[in-house]
């Protein structure tokens, strides 16, 4: 493990447990990369699509704004092209879990 970066591993985790869709394991280090790292935008969004499938909608609507404070600009399209995923089921779970919230993230990749 690289000790520099010890939250990117954990946001790595948490995205390898979304893929294999064990939501709690995932927001749970997702919760932990925040704590070390709050102007994580990924980690935020990743966190409010699993609020969303689990129907969390509150938590996920406060952690999409926050999205936007830690990154104006923030596209969810844009940093979809450049996740490592070689299956669309990921974004769109991901995408399908902010739209339960009640989110508009955008345009599909």
């Amino acid at each position: 493990l690289d000790p520099l970066h010890s939250d990117l591993n954990l946001h790595i985790l948490g995205q390898c447990y979304f893929v294999l869709q064990e939501f709690e394991p995932a927001a749970v280090y997702f919760r932990q990369r925040i704590e070390q790292n709050p102007n994580t935008d990924s980690s935020l969004v990743f966190l409010a699509g699993i609020y969303g499938i689990q129907g969390r909608i509150e938590e996920a609507r406060e952690l999409w704004d926050k999205v936007f404070v830690v990154n104006p600009g923030y596209s969810l399209l844009e940093r979809a092209r450049i996740w490592p995923f070689k299956k669309p089921d990921v974004v769109n779970m991901l995408y399908d879990g902010l739209a339960k919230a009640g989110i508009d993230p955008g345009p599909k990749p």
